[in-house]
């Protein structure tokens, strides 16, 4: 399909460079009655990783309030400043090409990873920049220690049965406990956003003690090989990670050294956007990997949630971007994105714009970083107070709240 005069075809992917304006375009053709417009960025030299994973972040639902927070907070940190102008930018209704050297001059700043000029890795920014607006928006200002998350051992169960709790809610008081405490000290609008919790057992194969944690994740970062191989689609990289379990080095509490234990991982809570990175390496070395993984655009994460654990909404998601990166290191190569805005998906090559339609035209090779939306999440953001389970992902039963807040 090609526009007429200045577009361009880029070959069999099926895309159309924007070289017109987009009253040019034959958006019937393509499905669309009207076509929203999409801004690209420039590359100030090596800087199409972190373009790349600032296309996919203003596609998710949460950006309009994470932008909002960001504006109101612009009069004390020049970062937020610099985020809430460039991602309110990308998202105004208007084409073109913007800047994000104001944005990159401030992460470099707090972050010395991105203050050289080389090129990084798009899913080490999106988690350094998701952290840094964290620490920038976060609510509580808390100064406290550590956090200390209590875990589900034995003496637990014992304890809270004890007292009256039924034991199949052992489990889900003890992850509350735990996420009260995290909210405690870690709240901010990407928290309510990005932040699931995770469920890890351990089982030691000398005394047959076991123990369970409950941890907080803001993305699930994913091993694309195993030992008979890659896997070839995203279920089987999950199937490996939540189903089968692996033999770790552990130190028991109990045998008071390091044993052989069983682990098994499943999850708990989960957020409303969740991030997925593909690792395409294998940890002794820099080259890439770059067999195809099937990323889909639905994600049904049911069979990898914790039986224990009920949820709110299921846990059904919807692929609103990818980050895609062509070459043989991490480290060099170039990296695009593809995500949907308004229903329609497009390509962003830095300062180029495509569009692709009504689905991406994913090349599963390539993609390094996708960016899930909870289906049925399109409204204002949830903010989640520790003193209030209801704004939670789940809570455990009411007459169960009072054993949670307990210390």
């Amino acid at each position: 399909l090609m526009a007429a005069g200045g577009a361009t075809h880029s070959g069999d992917s099926g895309l159309i460079w924007f070289r017109l304006p987009y009253s040019c375009l034959p958006f019937k053709a393509l499905g669309f009655e009207s076509l929203p417009q999409a801004a690209g960025l420039t590359n100030l030299g090596n800087s199409c990783y972190l373009n790349a994973a600032l296309q996919c972040i203003a596609s998710t639902n949460s950006v309009a309030e994470l932008t909002r927070c960001a504006d109101a907070a612009g009069g004390r940190s020049n970062f937020a400043a610099a985020f809430a102008e460039l991602i309110s930018s990308l998202r105004a209704p208007k084409s073109g090409c913007r800047s994000a050297a104001r944005l990159i001059q401030c992460v470099g700043a707090l972050d010395d990873r991105f203050s050289s000029g080389t090129q990084e890795d798009a899913h080490e920014f999106a988690l350094a920049l998701l952290g840094l607006l964290h620490d920038t928006l976060n609510r509580t200002n808390s100064k406290d220690p550590p956090l200390q998350f209590p875990e589900v051992t034995p003496r637990t169960r014992d304890e809270l049965e004890a007292a009256g709790c039924p034991p199949s809610l052992v489990e889900e008081v003890v992850a509350s406990r735990c996420w009260r405490i995290g909210l405690q000290r870690e709240a901010s609008v990407v928290t309510d956003a990005y932040q699931g919790q995770a469920r890890t057992r351990n089982h030691c194969s000398q005394c047959q003690y076991s123990q369970v944690r409950f941890e907080p994740f803001f993305d699930l970062s994913l091993c694309t090989t195993g030992e008979q191989g890659h896997f070839s689609t995203l279920r089987e990289v999950l199937i490996a990670t939540f189903k089968k379990p692996s033999a770790v080095s552990w130190h028991c509490p109990r045998c008071q050294r390091q044993v052989v234990a069983g682990q098994t991982c499943s999850l708990w809570k989960l957020p409303s956007t969740l991030m997925v990175h593909l690792k395409r390496y294998d940890g002794s070395s820099t080259s890439k990997l770059g067999h195809s993984v099937e990323v889909p655009l639905e994600l049904d994460l049911t069979p990898w949630v914790s039986t224990s654990s009920p949820q709110k909404t299921e846990p059904l998601y919807e692929l609103i971007g990818v980050v895609e990166h062509e070459g043989d290191s991490l480290r060099h190569g170039h990296y695009t994105a593809q995500a949907c805005r308004g229903g329609v998906w497009y390509t962003f090559d830095d300062s180029r714009v495509a569009v692709s339609g009504s689905s991406p035209h994913l090349r599963q090779d390539r993609v390094t970083l996708a960016f899930y939306q909870r289906r049925g999440d399109r409204g204002a953001m949830v903010r989640q107070d520790p003193e209030q389970p209801a704004t939670w992902p789940h809570a455990p039963a009411a007459e169960w709240r009072s054993t949670v807040n307990s210390q």
